[in-house]
Formats: structure tokens, C-alpha cells, sequence
């Protein structure tokens, strides 16, 4: 939100998306740790799946206006941030979409079957870090490109 201009029409409202949801984060996920029913568990992990997910993307919508007000900063001839975190955003906010959309889409009901590993829905919900740590990854080789190009 720093790097953003105050006259940004669509980040208040997504900043305040993000923040109602991350208000209702830990609420949700006491009832899936708290709960011995069964139904209950699968109503609050839906619930929390789409919860999660709605963050992510809002957390990436958020990403994206600093990007595009980067670019339109960059037109009148001055930047908002330097040019190797506008990368770092791009590369965040397409693993946020990533995770965002992995936990919307496990709050169907097809994703609550029992696998070997557990519960589908929660096994989905365990690749979560190893994105951002694959985004990372990624970030890291890119950057030591770049360096032995220049």
C-alpha cells in the first residue's frame, strides 16, 4: 500500500476486502481445529478454503495496481519503485493467484474425499508454501541472470 498513490480508485476497497478477510482467518480456522463433527469441519473448511483464497487474490489484485501504477508512473518519466521489485511483485502475485485460486477451488465439494495422504481439500492446501517457494526459487536464478548479463 506504500508504493501505491492515495488516488488509486480500487485499492482502498481491495485493502479493505483484505482486511475483513484476515479478520476472519483465525476465527474460521479455530473451527477446523476445534470441532469434532464431521459436517462441521466440512462447512468450516469450506468456508475457510474460500476465506484464504479471496486473501490471496485479493493480496494479488493489491500486487497488480502497484505494477500498472508503476507503468503509468513510468510514462510521465519517474518510477514508483525500483524496477527489480516491480519483478519481485509480478513474480508474488502470480503465486498468489496460484494459491488463491488452489484454495477457492477446493472449497467445492468434490475436493472432500478421504485420499491416502488425508483429506483431498487439505492435501490441496499444503502446496501452498512450496509455490512461494518455488516463486522464490525462481526469483533468485532470475536475478543471478541478470547479474551475469550486466
Amino acid at each position: 500500500m506504500s508504493a501505491l498513490p492515495g488516488e488509486v480508485p480500487s485499492a482502498l476497497y481491495a485493502n479493505l476486502g483484505l482486511l475483513f478477510c484476515v479478520a476472519l482467518a483465525p476465527y474460521l480456522f479455530y473451527v477446523l481445529q476445534s470441532t469434532p463433527s464431521v459436517d462441521v469441519l466440512n462447512a468450516g473448511s469450506i468456508a475457510y478454503g474460500l476465506d484464504v483464497g479471496v486473501m490471496f487474490l485479493l493480496l494479488a489484485a493489491l500486487a497488480r495496481l502497484v505494477i500498472k501504477e508503476d507503468e503509468k508512473a513510468r510514462m510521465s518519466g519517474h518510477s514508483l519503485v525500483h524496477p527489480v521489485v516491480v519483478r519481485r511483485f509480478g513474480r508474488i502475485m502470480k503465486a498468489e493467484v496460484s494459491v488463491g485460486l488452489i484454495f477457492a477451488v477446493s472449497a467445492l465439494p468434490v475436493f472432500w474425499v478421504r485420499t491416502p495422504v488425508g483429506i483431498l481439500r487439505f492435501a490441496m492446501w499444503y502446496f501452498s508454501p512450496l509455490i512461494f517457494g518455488i516463486a522464490r526459487i525462481y526469483g533468485r536464478l532470475d536475478n543471478r541472470t541478470r547479474e551475469r548479463k550486466a
